[in-house]
């Protein structure tokens, strides 16, 4: 929605879902419906997209991602006010941030694209050759004050069944 305005963003939608066979609540879901073959295009999570061809061994997917910049999500780590041991708490947190760590995950089936400077993306998205994703600039302000709107603007436009567990 943040791209275009909510009327433009719907209408959007609405062609999107001309499109779309199945709407799953899975952010996983489609890359692994590719993987097997019961879908040929699906949108999720890059991240999700790498585990398949990594971990599943799947060599029929394919992935890529907006030119024009796209949404992204936070993973966070934070000291709780009252630690015990507040200074081996930002111990932990500088080794949370470093790249040794964030590379971590590839190692353990986490592909997410990182942003820790030094840190190296995972393989798969290098060979994709989607190293290096242009992210929109995001307004989680926006995000938080407009998100039942929005949601029941798309749930409007689409008419569609969206799964809720």
């Amino acid at each position: 929605v943040q791209c275009y305005d909510d009327t433009a963003a719907m209408e959007w939608f609405k062609k999107l879902d001309a499109n779309t066979a199945k709407y799953t609540k899975s952010g996983s879901g489609a890359s692994k419906e590719v993987g097997v073959g019961t879908t040929i295009i699906g949108i999720g999570f890059l991240h999700d997209v790498i585990y398949q061809i990594v971990d599943k061994k799947y060599t029929n997917i394919g992935m890529c991602a907006p030119e024009d910049g796209t949404s992204y999500e936070v993973g966070a780590t934070a000291i709780c006010k009252g630690a015990k041991h507040p200074n081996l708490a930002k111990k932990f947190i500088d080794f949370a941030t470093s790249a040794e760590c964030v590379e971590l995950g590839q190692k353990n089936g986490s592909y997410q694209f990182l942003v820790v400077d030094g840190a190296h993306q995972p393989q798969a998205a290098i060979d994709a050759g989607i190293s290096n994703v242009n992210v929109m600039d995001y307004d989680f302000e926006d995000a938080k004050t407009n998100i039942s709107h929005y949601v029941e603007d798309f749930n409007a436009a689409v008419k569609a069944e969206i799964p809720t567990a």
